[in-house]
């Protein structure tokens, strides 16, 4: 993996991110939406033929630049890491629209905030009715989205970076959750389409999210964010990102998710605070904390490497 080329993408993200809307994420979009217009016939089968196509061809196109950009000059190779890391991960994606909550929230502005909340919740394809959120659940949901657009945008995408090589691992881990959120909208007819990408990404992000929870356990309070960890079925539920906001509730002490059992919520035996802004700061904190965890991990693994 090119450490390098990973803490440049960062650094130049805080400056100056990719725009939501680039050429390149337009392309991909209209190639999603292609993909299920011309291949969803409401089967699981055509869901699968159209995703091992649809990842095939990008994957092996990022492949074929990135083996010939490794044989005309190293530089020419690193900077289209450095290019491909700018177009799909960074914090920037997300913190736009989490520091506008925030402040709506100081400012006891619950219409602002819901208001931000909703175009968050566009910008990512996802339900956007935030009309009826009282003010603590629009920080709660906030902060819930933010821990999962941080393992998402950054965390996710550094694991498969690392895992595969080149530039390939941090598209793929892209691509495959893009494809499971578009093709699993309302929107998209036929649920049976999307089965088969929210399964993979699904298994995709088994170990990373599981990575960087423990992250978050680490930096965080450890003792209750293990024991929500072990107990978040009661009020969670099973997924990754179930995984995440739990683990991030006990991390922080703060009260996020719905009960998916109430009756098993009693059993639990644990409460947080109520969400505030200063709940808020203290999760962009954690982030943080996680994301200089797990580059300081990759340096020691990169110089053991170097040393061996």
């Amino acid at each position: 993996m090119d450490l390098a080329a990973l803490i440049l993408a960062l650094l130049i993200e805080q400056g100056r991110a990719m725009p939501h809307h680039n050429p390149v994420w337009n392309t991909v979009r209209t190639l999603t939406a292609w993909f299920a217009r011309n291949f969803n016939a409401g089967e699981v089968s055509h869901g699968q033929t159209a995703w091992f196509l649809y990842v095939a061809i990008t994957v092996l196109f990022v492949t074929g630049l990135w083996w010939l950009s490794h044989k005309i000059h190293p530089l020419l190779e690193f900077t289209l890491n450095v290019l491909v890391l700018l177009l799909t991960l960074g914090f920037r994606r997300f913190s736009h629209y989490y520091s506008l909550i925030e402040e709506a929230a100081r400012n006891n502005d619950v219409d602002a905030a819901r208001a931000a909340l909703a175009r968050w919740r566009m910008d990512r394809e996802v339900s956007a009715d935030t009309s009826l959120m009282t003010l603590p659940k629009v920080m709660a949901a906030a902060v819930e989205d933010g821990l999962v657009a941080s393992h998402r945008s950054v965390f996710g995408v550094i694991f498969w970076f690392a895992v595969l090589p080149g530039p390939v691992g941090a598209v793929l881990y892209r691509l495959s959750e893009h494809i499971a959120r578009s093709w699993n909208k309302p929107a998209v007819a036929g649920h049976a389409f999307g089965q088969f990408a929210a399964k993979v990404f699904e298994w995709m992000d088994w170990l990373p999210a599981r990575l960087t929870a423990l992250a978050f356990a680490i930096v965080g309070n450890f003792e209750d964010a293990i024991h929500l960890w072990r107990n978040r079925k009661k009020r969670f539920g099973t997924n990754t990102k179930s995984l995440l906001i739990a683990v991030g509730a006990g991390a922080l002490g703060v009260e996020l998710g719905q009960p998916t059992d109430p009756a098993e919520q009693s059993q639990l035996d644990w409460a947080g605070i109520e969400p505030s802004p200063t709940a808020m700061r203290s999760a962009v904190g954690l982030i943080w904390r996680a994301t200089v965890l797990w580059l300081s991990l990759i340096a020691l693994w990169t110089a053991a490497q170097l040393f061996d």
